[in-house]
């Protein structure tokens, strides 16, 4: 049976894109949060979203994958529903 170590596992964090209001512009992280976690060896992979606060193109400067397909996350991040 394979073992996986922390050291071992890849680290990645999805983020949703908000669908539940057609005026919800909230992001759960800043394209700042993101570039500092990539820095540190996270893979990011955002949910395209043409209503979010910071544009797609923000997110994938600072080193985001833009992508429907959040599956490969380990963790998926969203903004509370209020």
């Amino acid at each position: 049976q394979p073992s996986c170590s922390a050291s071992t596992m890849r680290r990645s964090l999805g983020v949703l894109a908000e669908a539940y209001s057609k005026w919800e512009r909230r992001a759960p992280l800043t394209p700042s949060h993101v570039s500092r976690l990539v820095n540190s060896g996270v893979e990011v992979l955002v949910q395209p979203s043409s209503k979010r606060v910071f544009t797609d193109r923000e997110f994938a400067a600072a080193g985001a994958t833009i992508t429907r397909d959040l599956s490969g996350a380990n963790t998926i991040m969203g903004v509370k529903q209020p």
